[in-house]
């Protein structure tokens, strides 16, 4: 699958639709990208962390979401991870960065 969006034309374009599509063929962000902290009582837990973040931004494009739609799956994901920093502001700003490349701003 693949995100299709459409965008519309005014002016001379008027009556102009274009379909670009975007599909994510590997998303491996680390943890310090993801400004992800470590829990000291599970070694190893963080990237695991990264690893279902990275996994849900690239299932949820690739499904076809909007930004709008991918950035709520997201947000559900990172909350679930917060113990992990997942839902701070860094992680969140780092995610409006990758959506800003995929989506434009």
């Amino acid at each position: 699958m693949s995100l299709g969006f459409i965008q519309s034309y005014n002016g001379c374009m008027r009556n102009l639709a274009i379909k670009r599509v975007v599909t994510i063929v590997d998303a491996q962000f680390t943890p310090e990208q993801w400004s992800l902290y470590t829990n000291d009582d599970v070694p190893g837990e963080v990237s695991k962390v990264a690893t279902r973040l990275n996994n849900t931004l690239r299932l949820q494009v690739n499904a076809g979401g909007t930004r709008t739609e991918v950035e709520t799956a997201m947000q559900e994901c990172m909350t679930r991870f917060a113990k992990y920093g997942a839902d701070d502001s860094e992680p969140h700003h780092f995610l409006n960065e990758v959506l800003d490349e995929i989506y434009g701003r």
